[in-house]
């Protein structure tokens, strides 16, 4: 029998805020995980969210690498 290995780290990309009081400053709590991101944590998003797509654009966050 041969060994397989798992992946067992999560793939998807995480985001974070590039400045996480403007960020609070610029949104509401009805943006995607809008308490996360004013408190600079890394979240998942959809990326196929216009919200997200425009912060991505905008440099609004930025991914974790």
């Amino acid at each position: 029998m041969t060994d397989k290995t798992t992946k067992t780290s999560n793939s998807k990309p995480k985001y974070k805020a590039v400045n996480p009081k403007t960020f609070a400053d610029m949104y509401n709590n009805t943006a995607p995980n809008y308490n996360e991101l004013c408190k600079g944590e890394s979240v998942s998003l959809d990326t196929n969210n216009s919200a997200v797509k425009d912060w991505l654009r905008n440099n609004i966050i930025t991914k974790e690498i």
